[in-house]
């Protein structure tokens, strides 16, 4: 039997498993798939066209085709292959969302104008609601959370696990989503929300990542060292000595590798050579400020190469790798630069994970751990800069920020304006 006779068995299973199931039901997350009758048909001259092959038709697709499920069940396969990659925390936060939401429209009567029933379907009672209606529902939702008590920032988040559910779960782009440049109605009213006088700064608990210090990075290096990860102890000191995001360092999604897309072996570049070097130079490509990744090879992201720096112990993180001795070139391949004990690319949410963890272990409370992530890393080389008196220009040229964003990123501690306030004294 060949693979593709193989892979076609296995496709027949999965089809027969779904099938049998709920699937044949056509309805998929409180959505009708399809907007006039439940079922169709088809003659056999139609099954025998479309399921034709080689003068035959295989039994399984006259099956599929004459139950009248076909599209249904497919789009029920797709979307459960789609939520399998979906983390559990976020199919948890997902999953509460459309709880919530689908509450909602019922507190508000909109639930079976939106989501109707087979009995609107079957006696003509439904009509496609337009994208503007939706999207002034998800605006007013966004309000709604807010009442609750949710941050207008929490908000924006349930929001967009309302639109990702939709388009993921149901096959179905809900709301009217900004184009052109311009945002959505419901980002744009979000958005002057958080800048509205109902919620001034002085008023609103800080939530933002905490900075990490260099002592910090250099008890996570340690513990990577010790658990045998090394990889993630040194994606944590290259993000804050180069101010890189982690998931410009990392994968940020369950999607194979791609040296073409994702950081490699080969994007890393040692000079003069790989002994001898005393600078690391990085191609990043993509960023999320810089989609083609053009601007950002302006951006200096080269860091020194000398013993204990983060560029030293990336050096010798790769020597360990290919099990080469000092002096003997390894050879970088296109594979991922930083990786898990399975040899695939390290994920964002691993380093997240890895680094409350530490702090745990040193004995921090949750709630001070839940306040450093991934972006704390960045945040602290920002405010490491700060604190070495690193002008305006520096900060932003090492950040790669074309606007004063990178002023969110410094976070200017009592120590650092007391020594300020020393100066003026004297």
């Amino acid at each position: 039997m060949t693979a593709h006779e193989k892979g076609q068995q296995r496709m027949t299973k999965r089809w027969s498993d779904f099938a049998d199931g709920t699937a044949k039901e056509g309805v998929l997350g409180r959505r009708i798939m399809e907007t006039a009758g439940e079922t169709y048909y088809p003659t056999e001259a139609e099954i025998r066209a479309a399921g034709l092959y080689r003068g035959a038709v295989n039994p399984c697709v006259g099956d599929a085709l004459r139950g009248g499920n076909f599209s249904r069940t497919a789009v029920t396969m797709i979307a459960t292959d789609i939520m399998n990659k979906w983390t559990t925390k976020t199919q948890q936060a997902k999953n509460a969302t459309m709880k919530v939401f689908f509450a909602f429209l019922g507190a508000t009567g909109r639930e079976r104008i939106f989501f109707p029933t087979r009995e609107d379907l079957n006696e003509g009672k439904w009509r496609q609601p337009s994208a503007a209606s939706e999207e002034q529902t998800l605006t007013e939702f966004a309000i709604m959370r807010v009442i609750a008590g949710c941050a207008p920032e929490t908000a924006e988040g349930a929001v967009s696990n309302v639109r990702t559910w939709c388009r993921m779960m149901m096959d179905r782009s809900y709301g009217k989503v900004g184009e052109n440049g311009r945002a959505s109605m419901t980002s744009e009213f979000i958005k002057a929300m958080k800048q509205s006088m109902f919620f001034p700064d002085k008023n609103s608990k800080d939530t933002r990542r905490e900075p990490i210090t260099w002592d910090m990075v250099v008890m996570f290096m340690a513990a990577a060292e010790r658990e045998g990860r090394e990889d993630v102890g040194v994606t944590i000191a290259i993000a804050f000595a180069g101010l890189f995001r982690v998931g410009e360092l990392t994968s940020t999604t369950p999607a194979p590798f791609s040296s073409a897309e994702g950081l490699s072996e080969r994007d890393a570049v040692f000079l003069p050579t790989f002994w001898t070097a005393n600078e690391v130079v990085f191609d990043i490509g993509r960023t999320k400020a810089d989609q083609s990744g053009r601007r950002g090879k302006l951006r200096p992201r080269t860091l020194p190469v000398e013993p204990g720096s983060p560029g030293g112990l990336l050096r010798r993180m790769l020597a360990r790798r290919h099990g080469v001795a000092d002096g003997v070139e390894p050879t970088l391949r296109p594979v991922p630069l930083f990786q898990n004990g399975k040899r695939a690319q390290l994920t964002r949410d691993s380093v997240m994970r890895f680094i409350r963890k530490v702090l745990r272990q040193a004995g921090w409370s949750e709630a001070r751990c839940a306040r450093y992530g991934t972006h704390s890393c960045r945040i602290g080389g920002c405010t490491a800069l700060l604190e070495l008196g690193a002008s305006a220009e520096v900060i932003q040229s090492m950040g790669g920020w074309s606007s004063d964003a990178y002023k969110v990123y410094m976070r200017l501690k009592q120590r650092h304006l007391m020594t300020f306030s020393r100066r003026m004294c004297v």
